[in-house]
C-alpha cells in the first residue's frame, strides 16, 4: 500500500533580513527578475517579498507580488497538513484483509473498513473518503471519517484502488493505493439439476419433496405450496409427515442467490383418503429402552376398526424424515427392536393396519438407549398389574425391593380413567386413583392427582422417556409419584378415594435405567382378581444382554395365613405367561411342575414367603428368560374370584 502526497512540504518561517540588505538587494535586481524568483521560489521567499510590500507597493510589479504571496500562503497552509502520517488502519470481514490488501472470493460477501489514526496529526480530523478502482460488485461509503468498501465481488480479477481520505473543512487529504485480488468463478444464476417429484400417498403417511441445485453464491430456498410460501421451509428438502387430505396440492421451490433465480417444476401431492373399514385411530402404545441394543414398544389395539397388524417406524428425528426404518408386524401387542445402539435416541411412531389401509400414526415417542447396563447383567426395569380395586381387603397392594449401593429413581403410577381408551368402559375403571408409599409402616409419600404434584410436568416427560404410556388428555385424577428411593423394601396401596372401587393399573418403572448401581429384584401385587375385564393381568421388563431366571407365583390360599378370610382368596389361581401373543409356560398347581423342588429352594434362598403346608393350588413357574417384555395372567379356574398376590423374583 503507498501513500501519495497531493502537495509539496509545508512552509517554515524565514529570518527576516534587515532593511539595508532587502535595499541593497532590490537595488541589484530589476522587479521583473524578482518576480520570476518570487513564483518559482517556495513559501519563504513569498513570505520576503511580503514583507517587503511597503518596498513595492507603489510599482505595478507590487501587485503581482501581494497575489503571489496570497496564493502561496494559502498553499503553505494545505502543505502544512499534507505531510502528515500515511499510517492507514485496515480491518474487514469475508477474505483475508489487512493493511497489506485484500483477498476476496466470488460470491462472498466482503467489507473493509479504512481509517486514519488521530486524523494524522490534522488540526482539522478527516471527514470522508473517496475511493476508485474497487472491484465489480463492491460499492464505497466514503461518509464518515472511517470509509467502507462492501459489497459482494462478481468477478475474479487482481485491481488497485485509489483512496483518498478528506478532511472536514476539505482543506487537506491523503491518498493510498490499495491493492485487491479476487479468486473463484463469475457469479452464476441458480441452475436446477433434480427437480421435485410428484407423489401419491395415503392419509397419515410422511412425503419428502427434494431439489438438487447449482449457482455461485450458494443458493437458498423457498417452498411454496400452490403458490403460496410456506413458512420456515427453506432447506432444499420439504418434509410433511402425518400428511392429511388437506395437504394435497402442487408444490414449487423458488432457488435465489445474488445472481437471480429460478422456479422448480411443480410436485403433486395425491392424498388418498383412508379406505373403508381401515382402522380410524392408532393404537395405544409406548416405547422404552429395555437394553442397550433394544427398544420395546408395547400397545394395545386401536378403540375403532379392525386390525389385523402393526406397522412400526424409527426414525433419528421427531419428523421421521431422516433414514426412515419400517417393521411390518403381526398380530402381537409388544415388540423388541433389537437393532437399537447404546447411547443413541431413538423416535418411534406405530400404525395399525388390516386389508383396507392403515390408521394414523401415534405421536413421535422418544426413546434414549442407555451407554451401558453393566457388562451385559439383566435386571427388572418395570412391572405393571392391570386389577380390580375393591374397599376394605380388596384394595390393591404392590410391593418392591431396590437392591444395590445407589438409590434409585421410581415412577409409581396408579392409572384409572385413562384405562377408558383401551376398551374398558369408564363405569368399570377406578375413577379416582390413589397411591400411599410405605418403608415398613410409615407412610413416605402420597398422591391423589397426579397433576398436584410440584414436579407434574417432569412426570410427564420421564414417562415418555422410559416408555410409559402417556394419560389421556382428559385424565386428571389418575395418581402418580416420581421419587428417589434407598436400597430397601417398599410396599404401597391404590385404592380408590372414598372406598370407590373399580379396576386399575398399577405400574412401578425404573426411571433412571443407565444406573446399574441399583436395581429391582423383586416386585408383587396383591389384588382382587375377578372373572372377565377384572382378571389380574401383570407384566414386566428384563433390560440387559443375558438371560435371567425368574420366579413368577400366584398366591392364593396361603394368604389366609396373612389375615385374609378363606372365602376372600383366591383358591386356585391359574398363570399364563406371553411374550408378544404367544403363551410361553402355564402352570395351575405349583406343584405339578417338573421343577417343583427347585422352587421351594429357589423361593426359600431368595426370601419368598413360603407356601402354606396345605397350599397346593396355588401356581408357580420358574424359569430362565431372555431380556424383553413378559406379561401374564393371573386367574381364578373356572372364573372364579377372589384376592391373589402376584410376585416376580429375580432368582439369579
Amino acid at each position: 500500500m503507498r501513500a501519495v502526497q497531493t502537495h509539496g512540504t509545508p512552509m517554515h518561517s524565514q529570518p527576516m533580513k534587515t532593511l539595508a540588505s532587502l535595499k541593497t538587494l532590490l537595488s541589484r535586481c530589476n522587479l521583473p527578475t524578482l518576480s520570476l524568483i518570487a513564483f518559482l521560489q517556495r513559501a519563504p521567499v513569498v513570505q520576503t517579498v511580503v514583507t517587503l510590500e511597503d518596498f513595492v507597493v507603489e510599482s505595478p510589479i507590487g501587485t503581482l507580488l501581494k497575489s503571489a504571496a496570497a496564493v502561496f500562503a494559502s498553499l503553505g497552509a494545505i502543505n502544512s497538513m499534507a505531510g502528515a502520517s500515511t499510517t492507514l488502519t485496515v480491518s474487514g470481514t469475508g477474505g483475508t484483509i489487512n493493511s497489506a490488501g485484500a483477498t476476496l472470493t466470488v460470491g462472498t460477501a466482503a467489507q473493509i473498513a479504512f481509517s486514519i489514526p488521530g486524523s494524522s496529526g490534522w488540526s482539522d480530523p478527516a471527514g470522508s473518503w473517496t475511493a476508485t478502482g474497487v472491484p465489480a460488485g463492491m460499492t464505497v461509503d466514503g461518509s464518515t471519517a472511517t470509509g467502507k468498501i462492501s459489497g459482494t465481488p462478481t468477478t475474479a480479477t487482481t485491481a488497485t484502488a485509489t483512496l483518498v481520505v478528506h478532511s472536514v473543512s476539505g482543506s487537506y487529504q491523503q491518498s493510498y493505493s490499495y491493492p485487491f485480488t479476487v479468486t473463484g468463478s463469475a457469479a452464476g444464476a441458480p441452475t436446477i439439476t433434480t427437480q421435485p417429484v410428484s407423489q401419491t400417498v395415503s392419509v397419515g403417511s410422511s412425503v419428502t419433496f427434494s431439489v438438487v441445485a447449482t449457482g455461485t453464491p450458494t443458493p437458498t430456498y423457498q417452498w411454496r405450496k400452490d403458490s403460496t410460501n410456506i413458512a420456515g421451509e427453506t432447506a432444499a428438502s420439504l418434509a410433511l409427515s402425518n400428511v392429511q387430505t388437506t395437504a394435497a396440492g402442487t408444490y414449487t421451490v423458488v432457488v435465489t442467490n445474488t445472481a437471480g433465480s429460478v422456479t422448480s417444476s411443480g410436485a403433486v401431492l395425491t392424498v388418498n383418503p383412508a379406505a373403508a373399514g381401515a382402522p380410524s385411530t392408532p393404537p395405544s402404545s409406548g416405547a422404552f429402552a429395555s437394553s442397550p441394543t433394544e427398544v420395546t414398544v408395547t400397545w394395545q389395539p386401536p378403540v375403532t376398526g379392525t386390525a389385523t397388524g402393526y406397522k412400526l417406524e424409527r426414525a433419528a428425528d421427531s419428523g421421521f424424515t431422516n433414514a426412515l426404518t419400517t417393521f411390518n408386524l403381526g398380530a402381537s401387542t409388544s415388540y423388541v427392536d433389537t437393532t437399537a445402539a447404546a447411547g443413541t435416541t431413538y423416535f418411534y411412531r406405530l400404525s395399525a393396519v388390516n386389508a383396507s389401509g392403515a390408521s394414523a400414526p401415534t405421536a413421535a415417542m422418544q426413546v434414549q438407549t442407555p451407554a451401558s447396563v453393566g457388562g451385559g447383567a439383566s435386571h427388572f426395569v418395570n412391572i405393571a398389574t392391570r386389577a380390580f380395586s375393591g374397599a376394605g381387603n380388596n384394595v390393591t397392594i404392590g410391593g418392591f425391593v431396590v437392591t444395590g449401593s445407589t438409590p434409585k429413581r421410581v415412577l409409581i403410577r396408579g392409572v384409572g380413567p385413562s384405562l377408558s381408551s383401551q376398551g374398558l368402559s369408564s363405569a368399570e375403571v377406578l375413577a379416582d386413583p390413589t397411591i400411599e408409599v410405605h418403608q415398613g409402616s410409615p407412610v413416605i409419600a402420597s398422591n391423589d392427582n397426579w397433576g398436584d404434584n410440584a414436579n407434574a410436568a417432569e412426570i410427564t416427560s420421564v414417562a415418555a422417556q422410559i416408555g410409559a404410556t402417556a394419560l389421556a388428555s382428559g385424565d386428571t385424577k389418575s395418581a402418580a409419584l416420581l421419587i428417589t428411593l434407598s436400597p430397601g423394601v417398599y410396599s404401597f396401596i391404590v385404592s380408590g378415594k372414598g372406598g370407590t372401587s373399580g379396576i386399575v393399573l398399577l405400574e412401578v418403572y425404573d426411571a433412571d435405567t443407565a444406573n446399574v448401581g441399583s436395581s429391582f429384584v423383586n416386585i408383587a401385587t396383591r389384588a382382587d382378581s375377578t372373572a372377565g375385564n377384572g382378571v389380574t393381568i401383570g407384566g414386566f421388563v428384563v433390560s440387559g444382554s443375558a438371560p435371567k431366571n425368574v420366579l413368577i407365583r400366584a398366591v392364593g390360599p396361603t394368604l389366609t395365613t396373612e389375615g385374609i378370610g378363606q372365602t376372600e382368596v383366591l383358591t386356585n389361581p391359574v398363570i399364563e405367561l406371553h411374550q408378544g401373543s404367544a403363551v410361553i409356560a402355564t402352570n395351575d398347581n405349583w406343584g405339578d411342575n417338573a421343577n417343583a423342588a427347585q422352587i421351594m429352594t429357589t423361593g426359600a434362598r431368595i426370601g419368598a414367603t413360603p407356601f402354606a403346608n396345605t397350599d397346593t393350588n396355588s401356581a408357580a413357574l420358574l424359569l430362565k428368560l431372555q431380556p424383553g417384555v413378559c406379561s401374564f395372567i393371573a386367574s381364578g379356574k373356572g372364573s372364579t374370584s377372589g384376592i391373589v398376590l402376584v410376585e416376580v423374583y429375580d432368582a439369579d
